[in-house]
């Protein structure tokens, strides 16, 4: 399984290791798709089905899923 650095941007995800999120970050279940839209610096941006930011750790273990 890829780290969430390596996928492509545009890519639905859902964590499968440890989750990692800054101080005062949306906390989010391991079991939610989410959307990677960029990469910045050791955090991510990415967006739940329902539409909120969240930011897990760059290095967070994830499993791509299709759509």
């Amino acid at each position: 399984m890829p780290l969430l650095f390596e996928i492509p941007r545009g890519s639905l995800f859902v964590v499968k290791g440890d989750l990692d999120l800054p101080p005062d970050s949306l906390d989010i279940l391991k079991s939610a798709k989410l959307k990677l839209l960029n990469i910045d610096g050791m955090y991510s941006r990415c967006v739940t089905e329902d539409g909120e930011t969240v930011h897990p750790a760059a290095w967070t273990l994830v499993e791509v899923i299709d759509e």
